[in-house]
Parts: structure tokens; sequence; C-alpha cells
């Protein structure tokens, strides 16, 4: 490692930890295996915004981030999301120095060796992380209160309230992110007024259950030139730590739903507008009346419902009947009823 990276060697070291942990998990394709194994998926996408026609400047790639349910260690955990903040900024700095320090943790990109050559001026990092194991019934995930997807990864603290290690770290990145900001902006001053694209901060989420598996994405993302983006993106990461999953995760985050659903019957559903899709129910396995309650809690715009192929009558009325709960549930909830009215889309 170049001496002038060799301050990231800590969080260097724990996303690479995450890569060999990664890499020895023995996973099985199965309904039932993700569904207690790895219930939880999240893809967090934080990149900033390019001039328009120079977003073919940026490679993508995917990095995989296990959080383990069992919360052993949480500081190694918090220790994750500080590495993911700051590699999210260094990838924004420099794609030599991202692709040498992390080229063993990438699991896909667009084409590895074009991120090794100049072809790319940035890399955008998909941090693909997700839970492995359940949470226990003593975890604040468990209590039914919504939280956050830093609370449900085990890493809920902002490393800048309490790490004065990271907050130098992040300073030096972010000066020189200032200085490649500049030459940017230098640059495209002498060619046009430049005229900035989108940036994008979203959470494309997985939530796997037994019964009805759903996915759906939390959008997050502002229009920002890069002059306005230099310390405010050095946060923008983080801010996604900060969202609130969607009831459905919750639930299938973790092992004994019992005190969550006896929570939420106290509790106003969330205001915040999603849309979810799921994905290959089997209505007849168990479960799927608490993903209905979680649905119906859930302030959904659109949902796009369909069915597996049933191989014998008994599982077709089994499945009917679940899934008319399902649908029954959603529309009697005061706010699917509007959604319903919005448009769903149904597949038998």
């Amino acid at each position: 490692m170049e001496d002038k990276w060799a301050f990231l060697q800590p969080w260097q070291e724990i996303l690479h930890e995450c890569k060999t942990l990664h890499d020895s998990l023995d996973v099985v394709d199965s309904r039932e295996f993700r569904a207690s194994h790895l219930p939880v998926r999240a893809s967090l996408r934080c990149w900033p915004s390019l001039p328009k026609g120079y977003e073919q400047l940026a490679g993508r790639c995917v990095l995989p981030i296990p959080f383990p349910a069992s919360r052993h260690d949480g500081e190694k955990l918090q220790r994750i999301r500080e590495a993911m903040e700051l590699f999210n900024v260094l990838a924004t700095v420099s794609r030599p120095a991202f692709v040498q320090l992390l080229a063993d943790c990438v699991v896909v990109a667009d084409n590895f060796d074009d991120l090794l050559t100049p072809d790319f001026l940035f890399v955008f990092p998909v941090w693909e992380c997700y839970l492995v194991g359940t949470v226990g019934s003593e975890d604040v995930v468990a209590e039914g209160s919504t939280v956050s997807w830093g609370a449900l990864f085990g890493c809920p603290d902002d490393p800048r309230e309490y790490s004065t290690e990271f907050c130098a770290a992040m300073e030096t990145l972010e000066e020189m992110r200032r200085q490649v900001t500049e030459a940017l902006c230098d640059f495209m001053g002498r060619q046009a007024t430049p005229e900035w694209g989108e940036g994008c901060s979203e959470i494309e989420w997985t939530a796997e259950h037994v019964a009805v598996p759903t996915k759906g994405v939390q959008d997050a993302a502002t229009s920002i030139g890069a002059e306005l983006s230099v310390d405010s993106f050095s946060r923008k990461l983080g801010s996604l730590f900060d969202v609130d999953v969607p009831a459905v995760v919750q639930l299938c985050a973790v092992s004994d739903c019992t005190k969550m659903l006896k929570t939420w019957e106290d509790l106003a559903p969330s205001s915040e507008i999603l849309s979810v899709e799921t994905m290959k129910p089997n209505f007849s396995a168990p479960g799927g009346a608490n993903v209905a309650t979680a649905l119906s809690r859930m302030n959904l715009t659109a949902l796009r419902l369909s069915l597996d192929e049933i191989v014998d009558s008994v599982a077709t009325s089994e499945a009917a009947s679940s899934a008319g709960f399902l649908l029954s549930t959603l529309l009697n909830s005061h706010q699917t009823g509007a959604a319903f009215g919005l448009g769903s889309d149904f597949c038998g």
C-alpha cells in the first residue's frame, strides 16, 4: 500500500474480513434456507452527480458486506459502517487507489479489466449488505418500534459522533475530493457551462420469507451539483443507515415476531410511500398472515403480486385462502386502500 493511503489500512482490513466471511458461508439455494439464514439484503448505492454526458466516467462494482445477526462484536459492526462510508468517498477520489485496496473484495464489476485501466475516473460501488441469521427476541429490532437500517445491521451510531480517528480520515478524503472536484469543474467550465445529472442515493432491499418474499426500493436521491457536494456527499451513505426499514423487512429479520406483532397493535403505520413486489410467493407456507400484517403497515402506492404454480388441489385451496387473507387485510387498511386505487398488478 502506498504511504498516501496508509491511513485507510484499518478499514481496508475490516472490508477484507467481510469478504472472508462472505466466502466462508455455505449457502443453500432454497427458500427455507434464505428465510432463516439470509433473511434481509440491502444494496446501498450512493453516488455523486456527474456532468451530463460524462456518466461513463464511472464503473460499477459490487462488494458483499455480511452483518452477523448475533451482534457479538458491536464495535466491529460499527467499523464496517465506517469502512463503507470512507471507501465510498475514496471511490470518487481515486479509482486506482480504490481498486488497489479492495480488488479482492469485489465480486462483480461492469468489466473488472476496465476498472484497472484509465478508462474510468471513478468507481460507483454497490454495497451489498445482508444479515447473516435472524436477530433474537431481546434485540431492539424485535421490539416492534420503527428501526433504522443501521440498527438492523447492528451499526446505528454515526461514526462522527464517537470516532476522532474516523473524522480525521474522512477530513483527509474530503480535502482530496475537493481538489478532484475543482479540477473537474475547471475542465467543464472551459468546455461549456456544465449541466449536472442526478446523483444516486437509494436502498434496494429484499426480505426473504418462506411464504411471501418481497422486494422494493427506497429512493433518497437528490440532484446535487459536484460543486455543492464535497462535504455533503461524504455524509450521504451514512444517512442511508438512518432510513427506517420497511415493516416487512423488520418482520423477516427476527427469529420470533410475537413481541413485534403485539407492539404493532398500538403503533400507527408508517407514512413513508413505498412500492413492493412479491417474488414467487408460496401462500400455502406458514406465516403469510404475518406478512399481510407487515404490508398493511406500509404506505403502499403499488403492490405487484404473483402466484406460484400449484400442483395439487389441496395446496391450491390453502394458497387461495392465504392470498385472499393478504388482499383483504391490505384493502381494509386505511392507507393501502388508496394504494390499490392507484393500481396494482396481479398475475395468476
